[in-house]
């Protein structure tokens, strides 16, 4: 495996674990190369969170990242918050910025430092309030995430953490 995959594989890993103890319930996805799909999918305050880690050395992350984020984020209810999830916030280039500045959708661009910060402020200063979290209950978390999963379980590899998918 190339170091700068190891890297990733790390990176995302870490994020993972910083969303475990924050998140009722978190699930790590393991995706195909070409990026279709969260990295994680959680639940955060009574909302559903589908979270991308791009762990870049060099290049800046920019306007398609954050496209692809909101149309993963149309499958979704409208309060599911969306977050990128880079190395250091510097990394987001302006177009990512404005896109997400000016977006109807809930996307949290942070790093690895901020992000449980930056999670929380936004989870209670910026959500748009929706029946799904005025009203939460587990069960409805846990049913949501079996809906993601099944949706896009095409699209992974079928292992987390080396264990078999359970049969949904």
């Amino acid at each position: 495996m190339p170091s700068s995959a190891i890297k990733r594989y790390k990176f995302e890993k870490e994020i993972f674990n910083i969303l475990s103890c924050i998140c009722a319930v978190c699930h790590r996805i393991r995706y195909l190369p070409d990026g279709r799909g969260p990295n994680i999918i959680g639940a955060f305050t009574k909302t559903v969170i589908l979270v991308q880690c791009k762990y870049h050395k060099r290049r800046r992350i920019g306007l398609e990242s954050v496209q692809k984020l909101e149309r993963l984020l149309s499958n979704f209810p409208k309060d599911t918050i969306g977050i990128l999830v880079a190395s250091s916030k510097n990394k987001f280039n302006y177009g990512a910025i404005e896109r997400v500045r000016t977006s109807e959708l809930n996307i949290i661009l942070t790093d690895k430092k901020h992000l449980c910060t930056d999670l929380v402020h936004f989870s209670t200063n910026h959500r748009v309030q929706t029946p799904l979290n005025l009203d939460f209950n587990f069960k409805l978390t846990d049913a949501l995430l079996i809906v993601a999963v099944e949706r896009y379980q095409d699209l992974y590899d079928e292992k987390i953490f080396g264990q078999s998918w359970p049969n949904l």
